[in-house]
């Protein structure tokens, strides 16, 4: 939720920083299941205090532009419920990103973007990736989970009515130590699009993705034993190789010029490769359909948005697969005064495994809420200040939990967990001139 600052000068490069820190109160520190009956992996409230910098090298010029981002966040818990000790689990985690545009002539630009997100415990903002927590890990300090994405995408207009896009996209999710990747995806796309009229606009594309997934099942590092006194864990990885083509007819219209509206649909077909750790491999298709919808309006004062997306996306952990995801956001920004600024967010993610658990033959199914609001209030040029809460709620259905039996296999049976979520927090932030050059 930083400042955005728009570059003073077209002509010129800017660099921008700002510091920002927050003290909170987390429900739920370890993001751990209600389910659980063991006092010691109960759910744990405690305290948090955080601080944030960012720095901001940007350029906006008619040939080209870019901006380059790195915001470390040094986190420390206290007051742990039931006398946690916080600095197990306190840490600093690392946000970096670059966006590039070169605008080759009038008719044809290149970009080039990427981000790298690295943080310590598992955060349901990687369930917008089709991210679902597995709650029998426990998480600590010692578990990064390190999430890459980058695209090159190319636009060209081949008249003033008719243009092309082609994209290229390379994501992955990485969360066991001892594995390059759980979740990795190549994703190539190209597009017509044509002006029926000044306000509409009508386009086709087709899509193409691999994606490779595999269940990180092994805490301890060790892919043959599992953990310590344990040996059955690593008869439940599994592998999967989904690709995925879709068809999407689309179309844009701006209704008024504070309202705009559009709409995307199409047919999706998936070819699925599954692999368990004791040589099993199983194929399998399926057929499902692309869509997005979204309405957008703006006022003086403020721009709402609502928007419904599935699509395919990944997974990682215990519960890696492919996955068809179906999205709903609401999202809302508001100027109620000079200087105040009021943000009001929601969501509902539906997801459904493409590719069965290897061992079980089982599809996992996650739902996801999450509701958050923010208070924004400018004190002087230089100073903010804060204040947020959010909620969010998550489901894991037809998991199989890492229960072993005598003779060194798994229990099957299907259960279901449920993580809950509250925090606030109030934020003082100083974001100094930025200096022109």
């Amino acid at each position: 939720m930083g400042l955005m600052l728009a570059a003073r000068s077209t002509d010129a490069r800017e660099l921008a920083f700002f510091v920002e820190n927050r003290l909170g109160a987390d429900s739920n520190v370890f993001r751990r299941a209600e389910e659980t009956q063991v006092d010691e992996i109960k759910p744990k409230a405690g305290m948090v205090w955080e601080i944030t910098p960012r720095i901001t090298l940007r350029d906006n010029r008619d040939e080209h532009g870019y901006e380059f981002r790195y915001q470390p966040t040094y986190e420390r818990f206290f007051a742990v419920e039931d006398g946690g000790g916080g600095e197990d689990f306190s840490g600093v985690d690392h946000v970096a990103s670059a966006n590039y545009l070169w605008r080759m002539n009038p008719a044809t630009s290149v970009g080039i973007t990427g981000r790298l997100d690295r943080q310590r415990r598992i955060r349901e903002g990687f369930l917008d990736q089709g991210f679902v927590a597995d709650p029998p890990i426990e998480r600590t300090d010692n578990d990064y989970i390190q999430a890459l994405v980058g695209s090159l995408f190319l636009n060209h207009a081949l008249s003033p009515q008719l243009s092309i896009q082609a994209s290229y996209r390379f994501d992955d999710l990485d969360v066991s130590r001892q594995d390059s990747s759980d979740s990795r995806a190549n994703t190539v796309s190209g597009g017509i699009f044509y002006g029926l009229t000044e306000y509409t606009r009508a386009g086709v594309r087709a899509t193409y993705r691999q994606r490779a997934t595999k269940a990180s099942v092994d805490p301890d590092g060790n892919p043959n034993t599992g953990p310590p006194n344990d040996p059955t864990l690593g008869l439940r990885e599994f592998r999967s190789e989904t690709d995925t083509f879709d068809i999407s007819f689309s179309v844009s219209q701006q209704v008024t010029p504070r309202l705009a509206v559009d709409v995307g649909f199409g047919p999706s077909f998936f070819n699925t490769r599954d692999e368990d750790s004791l040589g099993n491999v199983s194929y399998s298709g399926d057929g499902s359909f692309f869509a997005s919808a979204g309405v957008m309006r703006d006022w003086r004062r403020g721009t709402a948005e609502v928007r419904y997306t599935r699509s395919e996306g990944g997974g990682a952990g215990a519960t890696s697969a492919a996955s068809i995801l179906d999205r709903v956001t609401a999202a809302l920004y508001w100027n109620p005064a000079r200087n105040w600024g009021v943000r009001v967010r929601g969501s509902f993610i539906h997801r459904v495994s493409v590719a069965s658990d290897a061992f079980f033959g089982r599809d996992t199914r996650n739902d996801f809420y999450s509701a958050g609001a923010s208070v924004e209030r400018r004190l002087t040029e230089e100073v903010w200040v804060i204040a947020s809460f959010r909620y969010s709620w998550s489901r894991l259905d037809g998991y199989t939990p890492f229960v072993p039996v005598l003779g060194g296999f798994l229990t099957d049976f299907e259960t279901s967990s449920t993580t809950e979520t509250i925090e606030g927090f109030v934020a003082l932030r100083y974001a100094f001139d930025p200096y022109v050059f």
